[in-house]
């Protein structure tokens, strides 16, 4: 099945590296336009090379995305580049500060809280107009795998990505008859830069050599995985590829997991 988006404007968040750098080269070797933004400049610059070197029409925007406005002026340059907006993808993200329940701040669920769900709110808010106007307007937004099954650490983190669920269905009810569709997302655990980093500091913190504490991490990041590995960041971006597709165009408000079967939930 060959998934085509010739013609096709996408703005993908937190998109310089991981995941979202995965999904904007998915897209762009379909054939999209990309847009890909984040507040890390030097990392978005070699991401743009990185794409463009693959014949990939794309820009950057540098913005700070939990920051009120940011959305706005990011979507302004891809209507002044493009004059037009199809496909949005939410895949900013992440944990400020982790911790247990107990060790958790006030300030901790908020920024977890602004980061993982207002910047999907407001991207969606800012976006909806436009996308209104295109012939195939999607969205997809990323959750996680604990937003179903949390873990013992980071429940700031697991509680507002059920919101993200929440709100991609609540989206999806309103906009289906206008031909907005909107799903969601949830991956496990997935080897990208950020894992590889973690790993690092660990061994240096712990004075364990490097081979030695990433052989021992792995296997328990894998422990509970039925698949028994770490899933790869192709695997997401070829599942929002179809999700943008034409051949999804009878599916809204759903959730997918990549997560190996890790969560056993039926739903």
């Amino acid at each position: 099945m060959d998934i085509t988006l010739n013609g096709r404007v996408a703005l993908v968040t937190g998109s310089s590296r991981g995941i979202g750098f995965e999904i904007a080269r998915t897209l762009g070797l379909c054939g999209a336009q990309v847009a890909i933004c984040s507040r890390n400049r030097p990392e978005l610059i070699a991401a743009k090379a990185a794409l463009i070197g693959l014949g990939i029409d794309c820009i950057s925007i540098v913005a700070d995305l939990q920051k009120a406005g940011s959305e706005l002026r990011t979507i302004d340059r891809v209507l002044k580049e493009w004059g037009r907006l199809d496909i949005l993808v939410n895949n900013v993200g992440g944990i400020p500060q982790t911790g247990k329940f107990e060790d958790l701040a006030d300030s901790d669920w908020i920024d977890v809280f602004q980061l993982n769900l207002m910047t999907t709110v407001r991207f969606c808010r800012a976006a909806i107009p436009h996308l209104l106007k295109s012939e195939q307007p999607r969205i997809v937004n990323l959750s996680s795998m604990v937003a179903a099954q949390p873990g013992t650490f980071n429940p700031h983190y697991s509680a507002v990505k059920a919101g993200v669920i929440n709100l991609t269905k609540h989206l999806a009810g309103v906009y289906a008859e206008q031909g907005v569709l909107v799903n969601c997302i949830s991956p496990g655990m997935i080897h990208t830069e950020g894992w590889d980093q973690y790993i690092e500091g660990k061994a240096t913190a712990t004075g364990v050599p490097l081979a030695k504490c990433r052989a021992v991490e792995n296997r328990r990041a894998v422990k509970n995985i039925p698949v028994k590995r770490m899933g790869l960041p192709t695997e997401v971006a070829s599942l929002v590829a179809f999700l943008v597709s034409g051949h999804a165009a009878f599916i809204t408000g759903t959730n997918h997991r990549v997560d190996g079967g890790r969560v056993q939930a039926a739903f």
